[in-house]
C-alpha cells in the first residue's frame, strides 16, 4: 500500500463552559378576551398588553410566532437582564 503513515496528534484540547439556560418572566400568566356578539354591531379588534422580562444573565433573544385570530405586531424580541418590554396581543373576533 502506498503513503500508508499513522496519524500523529499535535494538539489535545479540552474546553469547559458553563451555560445557561434562559428564563423569562410574564407579568401575566394567561391573557383572557371576552367578546360578546350584538347582532347589527361590527366586531371590533381586542388589545392586551403582556410584559416580558429575562431574568437570566445574558441578553435573550424571543421569536413570536401567534396564530390568528391573535395577532402580535412584534416579531422579534431582545430582552436585556431585568428590562420589562412590553408587547400588545390583539384578538380579532371577527376574523373567520
Amino acid at each position: 500500500m502506498l503513503n500508508e503513515r499513522k496519524p500523529k496528534i499535535l494538539f489535545e484540547t479540552s474546553v469547559m463552559g458553563e451555560f445557561g439556560t434562559p428564563h423569562l418572566g410574564f407579568s401575566e400568566s394567561k391573557l383572557d378576551f371576552k367578546y360578546i356578539w350584538v347582532k347589527g354591531v361590527a366586531s371590533m379588534p381586542i388589545t392586551k398588553t403582556l410584559s416580558l422580562s429575562n431574568a437570566g444573565p445574558l441578553p435573550t433573544t424571543v421569536s413570536l410566532r401567534i396564530d390568528p385570530p391573535f395577532s402580535c405586531p412584534t416579531e422579534k424580541l431582545t430582552l436585556e437582564n431585568n428590562t420589562p418590554q412590553e408587547i400588545s396581543i390583539d384578538f380579532d373576533p371577527g376574523m373567520k
